[in-house]
């Protein structure tokens, strides 16, 4: 996942056109990301969203996406 994610940010950063980068990203995050590896994405989201602190859920993954949201 951590890799799709790296190659959709390079691939969006050549982009020029803020419209057609929205347009890419939406595509990338909303059709192919949860189709790819028969719909690992969308499994690992359920499974974020509904994990909590008492079952031992371990938020590094949530941290690593804020780094690459700011970085």
């Amino acid at each position: 996942m951590k890799d799709r994610l790296a190659q959709l940010k390079r691939e969006s950063a050549r982009m020029r056109d803020p419209r057609r980068k929205l347009e890419r990203l939406l595509q990338a995050l909303w059709r192919e990301i949860p189709s790819e590896h028969n719909g690992f994405a969308n499994n690992l989201i359920q499974a974020v969203a509904e994990a909590n602190p008492a079952e031992g859920y371990d938020p590094a993954l949530l941290h690593w996406q804020l780094i690459w949201d700011t970085g």
